[in-house]
């Protein structure tokens, strides 16, 4: 058995999970478990009693994933046309139904970047699709849907001299401290090259249409293994169309619910506390929109900028 830690969960794995470090402390935690899809008597049983709680779709407005909680409090995560993970809260515990299909890099991606965070949403005040850097000991997060630029922006933080604390998902605890994940940066093929300068130790194809590619970095040299308190978190909306680039703090209530479709959460009751969170951070003035032309300014370009204007920013 393979002891993991991601975020404030210890992991249990029968299978050994490339992307995580070995865990210290092993007292408490979820337990992972690979095992081969059940027979379909017990999965038509599962199905059968289970309601849809919500279904996730790609920009082509195609379902990518569904998740379904049944009458025994189990919830199911559905990768369309993939994998499906059940997650047992009364025995915290995580089971994936195997298909075939993929490759141990996508499952793990499936199951770290995707279902992880779902789960760590019950555990913890704010889970949100972001990338974030620590600047000055201090967290920057930078949310927005998928192909915003979050991952390219965080690599040209890296590159400037910053280290990284997550991808893809930041956990937040009580006190506003971002959690680190693990040293890897999920990237589009065409920023690939942004990423030529650091310490890569291994990289893969995560995604079942082969689409990006996970690099994992050096921990020692790249990586944040201790929480940051969040100084600030800017919601990436790239609208505008002339040659400025734009910081202004979240003010408005459809900014706010922006923020918030970009958050992972299992129910309501999650959603609502990941809300009022927001509405927390927004008045004490750690909500920031980012703004910019996407030909005209490079990744780069931003990271450098917003090093620069550090001093607007409350920290």
């Amino acid at each position: 058995m393979y002891h993991y830690k991601l975020g404030n969960l210890l992991i249990l794995s029968k299978e050994k999970i490339l992307e995580l470090q070995a865990a210290k402390d092993c007292s408490s935690g979820t337990k992972i478990e690979f095992i081969p899809k059940p027979p379909k008597r017990i999965a038509s049983d599962l199905h059968a009693t289970r309601n849809l709680l919500q279904t996730k779709k790609s920009p082509n407005n195609k379902p990518w994933l569904k998740i379904y909680k049944n009458t025994d409090g189990v919830f199911s995560f559905d990768f369309v046309g993939s994998e499906d993970f059940i997650f047992i809260p009364n025995q915290n515990t995580i089971v994936s139904h195997l298909s075939g299909f993929l490759d141990p890099s996508s499952i793990n991606h499936l199951l770290l970047d995707h279902v992880i965070p779902y789960i760590s949403s019950i555990f913890h005040e704010l889970v949100i699709h972001a990338s974030s850097i620590s600047v000055n000991d201090k967290a920057f997060i930078f949310s927005g849907p998928s192909g915003a630029g979050k991952s390219s922006l965080a690599t040209a933080f890296v590159n400037l001299g910053c280290n990284l604390v997550t991808d893809d998902f930041a956990i937040l605890d009580d006190k506003e401290n971002v959690i680190p994940s693990y040293p890897c940066l999920r990237l589009w093929p065409d920023s690939i090259s942004h990423a030529k300068a650091l310490k890569i130790e291994s990289s893969s194809l995560v995604s079942s249409e082969k689409t990006k590619q996970k690099l994992r970095l050096s921990e020692s040299s790249h990586f944040e293994t201790k929480p940051k308190k969040m100084a600030a978190l800017f919601l990436i909306e790239n609208s505008i169309e002339s040659n400025d680039s734009i910081i202004n703090p979240i003010q408005s209530q459809q900014q706010l619910l922006k923020l918030l479709s970009n958050t992972f959460s299992l129910e309501k009751e999650h959603h609502y506390k990941q809300f009022r969170f927001l509405s927390k951070l927004s008045k004490q003035s750690k909500l920031y929109s980012l703004n910019y032309n996407l030909k005209r300014f490079s990744p780069k370009d931003m990271a450098q900028l917003i090093l620069d204007r550090q001093q607007e920013i409350p920290l």
